[in-house]
């Protein structure tokens, strides 16, 4: 027979046996809570608002135009009766209009030969563009101003993209800057001395240089980030067919 430990034996009068019983049964129950308690779910309050709309909206727009005065004064009917080795006058410039934010401005330049085919650069300056290495840098092919910087080539139309180095802004008259006009991304196009007839039309090969304007916001944006964000944005529209 196992003896009771000493610390369980509970002494009490007999008639105290009623009462025993009523504190083993307090203390079965307080354990019994205690164990359900560990295992019970309990049901969460919730709520929930209706949605808050908070809209946002701007006057505030992009709008800028490409000019080309010089190209559209003279360099555009000198083109059409080109001889070899002329200096054409076209000077595409960016315009920012009034009511516009503050934008970074890019031009993509694409080249087209005789046959109305897409050329690079490359391709296109070997066909018509002046080649004389004894020609100073200004005689040579195509006058790109240092105001622009070369940021990348739409591949599918061999087209070079450059952004302008400055934002353009509304113009303060007080000052001598024009800050709403770009400078010119070129101005003259150097032809080659040895543009050759075609044979049998005997006329001299007809070819052209499209130049297409984009801009976005410069609020917030820095010059690096911009020639990232412009890259995208004229591939997007390239691939849309602009």
């Amino acid at each position: 027979m196992i003896k009771k430990p000493e610390w369980l034996h509970i002494k009490m009068p007999s008639g105290h046996k009623r009462m025993t019983r009523n504190v083993l049964l307090t203390v079965c129950a307080a354990f019994s809570l205690i164990f359900t308690g560990a295992f019970a779910t309990y049901a969460l309050l919730k709520t929930v608002t209706p949605t808050a709309t908070n809209v946002f909206q701007s006057d505030k727009n992009i709008r800028i135009t490409l000019d080309e005065p010089e190209w559209e004064d003279h360099g555009k009917s000198e083109a059409k009766a080109y001889v070899p080795g002329q200096k054409i006058d076209k000077d595409p410039t960016v315009t920012l209009e009034a009511g516009s934010v503050a934008t970074y401005a890019a031009l993509k330049v694409q080249y087209f030969d005789s046959s109305n085919n897409a050329v690079t650069r490359e391709e296109f300056g070997n066909k018509y563009l002046n080649k004389d290495t004894s020609a100073t840098q200004e005689d040579a092919g195509i006058d790109y101003s240092d105001k622009w910087e070369y940021i990348g080539t739409v591949s599918e139309e061999k087209a070079d993209v450059y952004i302008y180095r400055d934002i353009l802004k509304q113009d303060i008259k007080e000052t001598a800057e024009t800050e709403n006009v770009t400078a010119p991304l070129f101005t003259r196009v150097y032809l080659d001395k040895g543009i050759e007839q075609d044979k049998e039309t005997k006329r001299l090969p007809k070819f052209n240089i499209k130049i297409t304007a984009y801009a976005i916001q410069a609020d917030g944006i820095t010059y690096d980030d911009a020639k990232t964000e412009m890259m995208e944005y004229v591939n997007n529209r390239s691939v849309e067919g602009l």
